[in-house]
């Protein structure tokens, strides 16, 4: 498991834990439970008694606040920090060890040390580390508020206009594959003999592309099946023994092309008299 992922399960554990207590204490000041130790054991606490005791006489308090003193950041200025730091994320703009230093030396005057880093991960398990997929700032830019908000608009204005049931709302999508799994590493780990220094696994390097057609509708009731387009001039005989419903089909490159598009549109939904499908625009 990663490093971010075990200081964020080990935050939430923290975070859990003070939640159960808290609810303890107050369960004990509004009269659901009579005594701590009862309130322990309705809320599985364990023989953590002693503690909901401490908190309801204030003599020990939740972890950020106790150790808030001895923190770079008093707690505004961390939860200012989390905010921030998310939103760039959600921006396509995330920061890095590296960059998020210079933002907590200004907000505090001094720099972080490198363990800082994973004790301000353990204390927001809102907020992890991971690493980012590529996305085209052109693509990015197009993703806003008034561009969404006017898809979204003209959607309910079509599905108002033509009294258009959930059933019949379907939203189709394509997605390539190489049949060899591409070339690209996994991060996934294997089991071998000690003294075995090779560490080989067979995998196909076959970079041929297969496009699969796959689409859903909004009730959930659709049956309609994937399809699959495959490089190639004709059909195999093996392909067609499949399962009845699946679409399968040929292009030179295994790419969709119109002709293989509108084959697919009119087996598979069948056509009824009100439909209206959602797709990207380089799906037809």
């Amino acid at each position: 498991m990663p490093r971010a992922a075990v200081l964020r399960k080990k935050g939430l554990t923290i975070q859990n834990r003070e939640a159960k207590i808290q609810q303890a204490v107050d369960g004990v000041k509004n009269g659901t439970y009579a005594t701590p130790k009862i309130a322990a054991c309705a809320l599985s606490i364990g023989s953590q008694y002693t503690t909901i005791w401490r908190w309801l006489n204030n003599k020990t308090r939740p972890q950020y606040e106790a150790h808030q003193a001895k923190q770079l950041l008093n707690h505004a200025q961390e939860r200012t920090l989390v905010a921030w730091t998310k939103w760039l994320g959600f921006t396509g703009q995330p920061v890095m060890r590296e960059t998020i230093s210079p933002k907590v030396k200004a907000l505090c005057g001094k720099d972080p040390n490198p363990k800082w880093i994973e004790r301000f991960l353990m204390r927001n398990p809102d907020c992890t580390m991971g690493r980012p997929a590529d996305l085209d700032p052109k693509r990015a830019s197009a993703f806003n508020y008034t561009t969404v908000n006017h898809h979204f608009e003209e959607l309910q204005k079509t599905i108002d206009l033509y009294d258009i049931p959930p059933c019949n709302m379907f939203n189709f999508d394509e997605i390539g594959i190489q049949l060899g799994g591409g070339r690209k590493g996994s991060r996934e780990q294997f089991f071998f003999a000690s003294e075995d220094q090779s560490h080989y696994k067979l995998k196909s390097d076959d970079l041929e592309l297969v496009t699969v057609l796959e689409t859903v509708c909004a009730d959930g009731s659709s049956t309609v099946k994937p399809g699959f387009v495959f490089a190639g001039v004709k059909m195999c005989e093996e392909w067609i023994s499949e399962e009845d419903g699946i679409f399968l089909s040929t292009t030179d490159n295994g790419w969709t092309d119109d002709h293989v598009s509108q084959e697919w549109f009119q087996r598979a939904l069948s056509l009824p008299p009100k439909l209206i499908v959602i797709l990207r625009s380089q799906c037809f």
